[in-house]
């Protein structure tokens, strides 16, 4: 599998440690539509430009925003662009079109997916419930296994159960080291998820998790169904990585 190491550029020192092409999360969409950048080295060049987030989801000039971005990629020789906000299908077509005209790759969230048959589809493998096999055959019969990319979320997540909703209180790795300490943990294969319970102010909790061995399982169902690219986030996977990447 094909994986992209997404970091801010804060954690570009470390991101450059594991040798994995990066996906520069230094980009969001500014109130006035335009794009806006944090601060990168000058010596930045290729990986991928991530758009982290918007202030303005229905960009009035979408042209001029989907310039900027491959303005950006050409100065930089980033191969492609992932973008994290919904946009307006206005602005997506118009990213799409210059992306498909410099031969860059446009990465989309899911729901952007079938309106843009020349887009990678963003997939989360993060579940609290169903199965993640199913949830990827189905993403597989609705796009395609090559057009998928998978964001391998690196889950730590509290739940108040009953959680109809699937809502969780995300935690640190020192919390979750807390929590688990002298309590067991199982591993769900259907959700390909490690987890454990605890009582607390006569409510009871579920909380799941990943590390480097459910990261590999994902990537190996991944592969099996034909998934041929991935995403990992730093700090969330830093501990993982050792262990995935062999070089623990």
């Amino acid at each position: 599998m094909q994986l992209y190491l997404a970091a801010a550029p804060c954690y570009l020192p470390e991101a450059r440690r594991w040798g994995l092409p990066i996906a520069h999360a230094a980009y969001r969409i500014d109130s006035g539509g335009r794009l806006a950048a944090l601060a990168l080295p000058p010596e930045v060049r290729g990986g991928l430009l991530l758009v982290t987030g918007t202030d303005c989801a229905a960009p009035p000039q979408p042209e001029a925003l989907a310039r900027d971005i491959l303005r950006q990629c050409l100065q930089r020789d980033y191969s492609g662009v992932v973008l994290e906000p919904v946009l307006t299908a206005a602005a997506v077509t118009a990213l799409e079109s210059l992306c498909r005209r410099y031969g860059r790759t446009l990465y989309v969230p899911e729901r952007c997916g079938g309106q843009m048959p020349d887009a990678r589809v963003v997939v989360s493998t993060a579940l609290s419930g169903g199965t993640l096999r199913r949830r990827l055959e189905e993403v597989c019969r609705r796009f395609g296994p090559r057009r998928i990319a998978l964001d391998l979320a690196c889950v730590r997540a509290d739940f108040s159960l009953p959680a109809p909703y699937g809502d969780g209180t995300a935690l640190t790795a020192r919390q979750l080291a807390a929590l688990r300490e002298q309590r067991p943990v199982f591993f769900s294969p259907e959700l390909c998820a490690r987890y454990f319970t605890y009582g607390q102010g006569g409510m009871t909790h579920f909380v799941l998790f990943d590390d480097a061995d459910t990261l590999r399982r994902k990537m190996a169902l991944a592969a099996e169904l034909g998934i041929q690219t991935g995403f990992l986030t730093l700090p969330e996977a830093a501990e993982a990585l050792p262990l995935l990447l062999g070089k623990g």
